[in-house]
């Protein structure tokens, strides 16, 4: 879609990964909202943030 601002961040919660899978995206928010939809708009420097699955270290 064009953003600029694409940050990624590990969620260290896998036990076995029954539920999940490693690199399974667990949560995405544009500008710290998660709370968006089809059709809407945002400027393409809005802060994009992508917390995907992973096991502790």
């Amino acid at each position: 879609m064009g953003f600029e601002n694409i940050k990624y961040e590990k969620v260290r919660d896998l036990k076995l990964g029954l539920f999940a899978h490693s690199g399974d995206v667990s949560e995405v928010t544009i500008n710290g909202d998660n709370d968006f939809k089809k059709g809407d708009n945002y400027n393409k420097k809005s802060k994009i943030k992508i917390y995907y699955h992973v096991f502790p270290k």
